[in-house]
């Protein structure tokens, strides 16, 4: 008997001095990014560096505080716009223990805390805008929202690194509208460059036919204005002709002793005869012409009869169109 409680005895002497020794030696691990805090009877005594540590147990403890960064994730958070669109939104946050005193002997639960603060920054933040400007704003809502947290988490003994909206998003009602909108803005933007197409196209063609329709204007002008110019070429040497024809017809009745008077008569005559050759029957002649119609008549009354003057004429022409031609070779 006296040996089974002797040796229960020593196992309780052995554990105590297990119990004593762990709780004497304290290992602060500095690649765990651990500090110390000493306490006595409950109360902070100092803050102890990585290494090895001393310490009478039962009246002083320890109690290590991790300050190496951890993140802490936001569960889903509903909030309401300025323009009283509901959006959902997901936060993460990396921060580290920068007061060990503060974090763990003045806060019950500094984690908490900071959660419930972003929540109530983010939602005082996404009030103030509105539904396109959340959407499209959360880099400038990241900013915002590091900034009043530096303020705040300062009291916890933290401080905040990291802070990111993992995801933002409009209500399932809203964005179910909002796609329906943007597609139909699509539709909209796709009706009106079809519309431009068309317009393109139309205006090309109008070009097309107005560019054709000039080029052949252009050349019907460019053939008119040939035609005419052919024409009036003709008419002017035609023209040129005649004067030659009559200056060499009043060159001839000059050297064969006749006047221009004569001349003149003679294209008369000519001109009756036209007319006692052609098919008509009546000619109304002024009365002032009444001499001339007589001429006309004798006329009439020669050409038909005997036409000797004419070739008299034209032998006189002939001949002095030799003579003049054989002085200008002399």
């Amino acid at each position: 008997m006296g040996t089974v409680v002797g040796t229960i005895f020593a196992v309780l002497i052995i554990v105590l001095l297990l119990w004593m020794i762990l709780h004497t030696v304290i290992i602060i691990n500095e690649s765990q990014g651990e500090v110390g805090l000493k306490m006595r009877l409950g109360k902070y005594v100092e803050t102890l560096s990585p290494g090895w540590h001393f310490v009478i147990p039962i009246i002083y403890s320890v109690i290590k505080v991790d300050t190496r960064q951890k993140p802490l994730n936001i569960k889903e958070q509903s909030l309401i716009t300025r323009d009283n669109a509901t959006v959902l939104a997901t936060e993460q946050l990396k921060y580290h223990v920068t007061d060990a005193v503060e974090y763990e002997l003045k806060n019950s639960n500094a984690e908490q805390s900071m959660i419930q603060d972003v929540q109530s920054s983010l939602r005082s933040i996404i009030g103030g805008m509105k539904l396109n400007d959340v959407l499209e704003g959360s880099g400038k809502i990241n900013e915002r929202l590091a900034n009043d947290l530096n303020d705040t988490t300062a009291r916890y003994g933290t401080q905040v690194d990291n802070i990111a909206i993992s995801g933002l998003k409009p209500d399932p009602e809203i964005e179910k509208a909002m796609n329906q909108q943007a597609a139909a803005e699509r539709q909209r933007e796709a009706a009106i460059m079809k519309s431009q197409g068309e317009k393109q196209a139309a205006q090309n063609q109008a070009d097309g036919k107005a560019y054709s329709l000039r080029k052949t204007a252009d050349a019907e002008a460019y053939t008119t204005r040939q035609n005419a110019d052919a024409k009036a070429y003709q008419k002017i040497q035609e023209a040129k002709a005649t004067a030659e024809a009559n200056n060499t017809v009043i060159n001839a009745f000059a050297n064969n002793g006749f006047t221009n008077d004569n001349y003149i008569s003679l294209k008369q005559i000519q001109a009756y005869r036209d007319i006692a050759n052609s098919s008509a029957n009546t000619v109304v002649v002024p009365q002032k012409e009444v001499n001339t119609a007589t001429k006309t008549a004798e006329a009439i009354k020669i050409a038909k009869t005997d036409n000797t003057f004419f070739e008299h004429l034209k032998n006189s022409i002939t001949q002095n169109n030799q003579n003049d031609n054989s002085s200008n070779n002399k």
